[in-house]
């Protein structure tokens, strides 16, 4: 790393060996530079802690001052998209600088709206497949690549700037350092509720009559075995699907929820729905 070498060109001058650097940065592949600095607080006492703190602040002024002037350098050879349109086809122009931001990737300058980056963000972390959470890493739209990781930094400190009231769903993506895994993990309750929702919002009307027959077979001792065909006209499963949306919904909810207390009132209210479905 990058810290690493940097340490090792200050070596003589505070009169510390390569070994006890190379003990100082051995202690795994990927580490933050705080985490190096923790290190030092800890394993460190008396003269060798003055001087690794001495270190590590000045080498971290260099660090810093490279990677300024590489941003400079590259932002300056970027080519430039020209892109004057928002993703709704609005003219960037008509907005606030501060509602906008600019990213450089792949040696090249994007500008977009602030609130089209939240809008994809937000789209990608609730990816589904039918009723199964598959968030997803956001993407460049112009491109299809994935934004990186210190670009998503970047905008979330420029949402930050602008005032927004960011999304729990971003914030929580930030907190698990961007590790979709570990995002899916701790908040699969919520994206649960959000699939079986995105489901009932945009799911065709095949795989929801699907259901709709899953449904009364399983309620089916509550509606004296009625059902209907698994095979029937469009037409039919149209107008099934119509019928027992709301039925759907509380049954989806009683199946697939991680609540329990909602699955047992959805289980207990889809029942009864269904009951009186029957009287009318």
């Amino acid at each position: 790393m990058l810290l690493q070498k940097i340490f090792l060109c200050l070596k003589n001058k505070y009169s510390i060996s390569m070994n006890e650097i190379d003990d100082l940065f051995d202690i795994e592949e990927v580490i933050w530079d705080c985490k190096i600095y923790d290190n030092i607080s800890v394993r460190y006492e008396s003269v060798l802690k003055v001087k690794f703190d001495a270190m590590y602040f000045e080498a971290k002024r260099i660090k810093n001052r490279l990677h300024s002037f590489l941003k400079i350098y590259l932002w300056k050879k970027a080519i430039n998209s020209e892109i004057q349109q928002d993703l709704y086809m609005n003219d960037l122009t008509t907005y606030n600088d501060k509602f906008l931001i600019s990213i450089l990737e792949k040696n090249t300058i994007y500008k977009f709206r602030l609130s089209d980056i939240v809008n994809l963000w937000m789209l990608s972390l609730k990816k589904t497949d039918q009723l199964f959470v598959v968030p997803m890493k956001v993407k460049n739209p112009y491109t299809n690549i994935e934004f990186s990781k210190s670009t998503l930094y970047n905008i979330y400190l420029k949402i930050l700037d602008t005032g927004f009231i960011i999304p729990s769903l971003i914030t929580s993506h930030i907190q698990y350092e961007l590790d979709i895994k570990m995002f899916t993990i701790r908040n699969y309750p919520e994206l649960k509720e959000l699939a079986i929702l995105t489901f009932m919002r945009e799911g065709s009307y095949i795989e929801k009559y699907e259901h709709i027959i899953n449904m009364l077979h399983d309620y089916r001792r509550d509606i004296n075995y009625y059902t209907m065909s698994s095979i029937c006209s469009n037409t039919v499963q149209k107008r099934a699907v119509k019928i027992f949306s709301n039925h759907l919904f509380l049954y989806l909810e009683s199946k697939f929820s991680c609540n329990t207390m909602i699955k047992g009132e959805s289980n207990k209210r889809v029942k009864e729905k269904l009951k009186k479905l029957l009287e009318d």
